[in-house]
């Protein structure tokens, strides 16, 4: 599956850290026919929109890719147009995750709510105010104001999570920007003991009143040449 979450800021500058491992595990059924993990250790899981990013866990299904196409389309008269203000906001229903989900399924409804079927966190700044937003398998939007966390390493993170968000004084929960991105990546970096959750480097995004800056990419790439160069230092060394 994956680790993926969403975290606010209490105190300091308005603002959501969005976070989540780069494994990609696939089931691919052998010459026997049982099934086979596949992972691939680098795949992207943050998306990023005008005013919303969205990072999801469970099947990897190919509607999925429709689904963000569609998210891209900016004309409300398109029938591919989907309200995502209207929906994650005014709290509306996604029925495109619903279908998506029900399809995987077969339409057996029961199977969507237990199975690993997608699911998602969106994080939006409509109106200058950054919100998470957590997308149930069969649409359901549920706004966060503190912390939502999804996927199959979250039992090795929550202790951290809730420690850092206990309300244990009259001034409550004191998370803030800086403390808030140390917190995502340590986390990721914790969620690794899953089988299910790993690569190379956490993908990151952080979602401001003003901005939605995405870094997942940028910091596989430094890591990549950081080790490069620390390969060719160590060759270097034995000329």
């Amino acid at each position: 599956m994956t680790t993926i979450l969403g975290l606010q800021t209490t105190v300091g500058k308005d603002a959501v850290v969005l976070a989540t491992d780069r494994q990609m595990s696939m089931f691919i059924p052998d010459a026997y026919g049982n099934k086979q993990a596949v992972e691939e250790m680098d795949f992207k899981k943050i998306y990023i929109g005008k005013n919303f990013a969205f990072t999801m866990a469970g099947a990897a299904i190919q509607s999925l890719m429709e689904f963000w196409k569609n998210l891209q389309v900016k004309d409300p008269k398109d029938p591919k147009f989907v309200d995502l203000e209207h929906i994650l906001v005014d709290g509306g229903v996604f029925d495109e995750v619903r279908q998506m989900n029900l399809e995987a399924a077969a339409g057996n409804v029961e199977e969507v709510r237990a199975s690993a079927q997608v699911r998602f966190i969106f994080a939006t700044n409509y109106n200058k105010t950054p919100k998470i937003h957590y997308v149930f398998p069969l649409g359901g939007v549920e706004e966060f104001d503190a912390f939502s966390v999804e996927g199959t390493g979250k039992e090795f993170i929550m202790d951290d999570l809730q420690d850092a968000y206990k309300g244990d004084t009259l001034d409550g929960p004191r998370v803030t920007l800086p403390q808030a991105i140390k917190l995502a990546d340590r986390c990721i970096s914790n969620s690794r003991s899953d089988p299910y959750s790993g690569g190379t480097m956490p993908d990151i995004a952080v979602i401001t009143g003003d901005s939605i800056s995405y870094y997942g990419d940028e910091l596989l790439s430094r890591y990549k040449k950081f080790r490069k160069s620390e390969i060719q230092r160590i060759i270097d060394a034995h000329k």
